[in-house]
């Protein structure tokens, strides 16, 4: 699973005292089957911090990529 957010549209909090500023993403994922009983579930809580001068670079054409490998029984194709 490859989960691919632009970071350009996410919430931002600035720390003016530790000169940083945050993002705070969640990630969760249901994998079901064809008759869409659950599989597995997956969920994490993921920080992002930059630099308080850095927030331009941070936002703009930047992306949250976050990868999760799961073992899954085939499916079909349609």
């Amino acid at each position: 699973m490859v989960i691919d957010v632009p970071l350009d549209g996410i919430s931002v909090s600035t720390n003016q005292e530790k000169h940083y500023h945050q993002a705070h993403l969640s990630v969760l994922a249901i994998y079901k089957d064809s008759r869409g009983a659950i599989m597995r579930k997956f969920s994490q809580d993921v920080p992002a911090t930059a630099p308080i001068d850095q927030l331009d670079a941070f936002k703009e054409g930047g992306n949250f990529i976050y990868t999760q490998h799961a073992e899954l029984a085939p499916g079909t194709a349609g």
